[in-house]
């Protein structure tokens, strides 16, 4: 990331426009976007920080700093931001590492504050889960992301803890678009959130969380071929997206970190009651609590997901599906206990997608 961006003038006049997300590819740009929630006044951001411009002449997008890294917003950048109405700010993928360690520091003071609303807790929960599972399945240093995965699902185990309000709020925000990060996300947060339910122990739910974040871990090694094919696998293919459990635990089992109940959830996610399941046909007596819960939470979120075949099921649909053909693969009374946990949560109607992107409001430029 290059240094030669034009500092924008926040004492300039402030124009806004809505423009098609077409103009601005983050993917192509190497950007990605961070709420201003997350911003104040008391917190250097460890970033530096930017807002897209539409430049009318030419009809293109450039990115104009706000903010140099190490610096903290002051009020008069924060009341800027805040009347733009873009209600995010850029920075570039490389920095996303440093930025998982800000939202976890600022997830540790904010989970703690009684003034905050349960609704940002949750959100800033969501986001920095997303980022961190994204880092850990791109960057090599996975011993160090690993920690920080076991820090961040303590602090969601102690923020559900018995409070229903919380538990609703994070469900609701579950992305209901299908992908790596965010299935292994929406895993993570439902089985911490069920687990609690159940009245598990702390000690087992974290162990629980750790294992749900972790447990496509070994599709970082799967070949893009495979892993993001948009139409049906074939046989040979099917056989090595299968080895994603095996993958995940080889690449899992020599850090000290990673619990061995974790360890056994990411081997194990994918085996069932009937000895169908991969990679090595478990059956009944050797499946434990932990295993029949993230079976039927691994489907379930798979299932209610968008995908590219299909648009995103109610959770009632969902749950339909698996008692009807997954009967003999998954525990029927766990199966029910996640039914009125779903009741619990108020899931019948089905999580709230966020909006569909196809516009944008940019600073325009002359």
């Amino acid at each position: 990331m290059t240094d030669d961006y034009e500092k924008i003038s926040i004492d300039a006049p402030l124009k806004v426009v809505e423009v098609d997300l077409d103009f601005l590819d983050e993917e192509s740009l190497g950007m990605k976007t961070l709420s201003l929630d997350y911003l104040s006044t008391v917190r250097a951001v460890p970033l530096d920080l930017y807002l897209p411009r539409f430049r009318r002449q030419d009809n293109s997008v450039s990115l104009v700093k706000i903010l140099d890294r190490g610096q903290k917003p002051s009020r008069k950048v924060l009341d800027y931001l805040q009347r733009s109405g873009l209600g995010q700010v850029y920075f570039s993928r490389e920095d996303q590492d440093d930025l998982v360690d800000y939202l976890a520091e600022l997830a540790q003071e904010l989970l703690e504050q009684e003034g905050v609303a349960v609704e940002l807790k949750a959100e800033l929960i969501h986001d920095t889960a997303n980022h961190l599972i994204e880092q850990a399945m791109t960057d090599p240093r996975l011993g160090r992301n690993v920690a920080r995965g076991k820090k961040y699902v303590e602090q969601v185990a102690v923020f559900v803890a018995g409070n229903q309000a919380a538990v609703q709020c994070l469900t609701e925000i579950l992305a209901t678009d299908y992908s790596l990060y965010s299935h292994s996300v929406n895993v993570c947060l439902l089985t911490i959130a069920f687990a609690d339910y159940l009245g598990l122990s702390n000690k087992e739910i974290t162990a629980m969380g750790v294992g749900g974040l972790f447990h496509d871990i070994g599709k970082r090694t799967i070949p893009s071929a495979v892993l993001n094919k948009p139409s049906k696998l074939n046989e040979e293919e099917w056989r090595i997206m299968r080895e994603h459990p095996l993958r995940g635990f080889l690449t899992l089992r020599d850090l000290p970190s990673f619990s061995a109940p974790a360890l056994k959830m990411v081997r194990s996610h994918h085996e069932n009651l009937d000895g169908s399941g991969y990679p090595d046909g478990l059956g009944n007596g050797a499946l434990d609590l932990s295993l029949r819960i993230i079976r039927i939470v691994d489907a379930y979120d798979a299932i209610t997901s968008e995908r590219k075949h299909r648009g995103a099921l109610k959770p009632l649909e969902g749950v339909q599906i698996i008692a009807r053909e997954m009967a003999k693969q998954v525990d029927q009374d766990v199966l029910r206990s996640f039914i009125r946990f779903l009741g619990y949560v108020g899931q019948q109607s089905g999580r709230r997608p966020r909006p569909a992107p196809s516009v944008t409001a940019l600073l325009s430029g002359t």
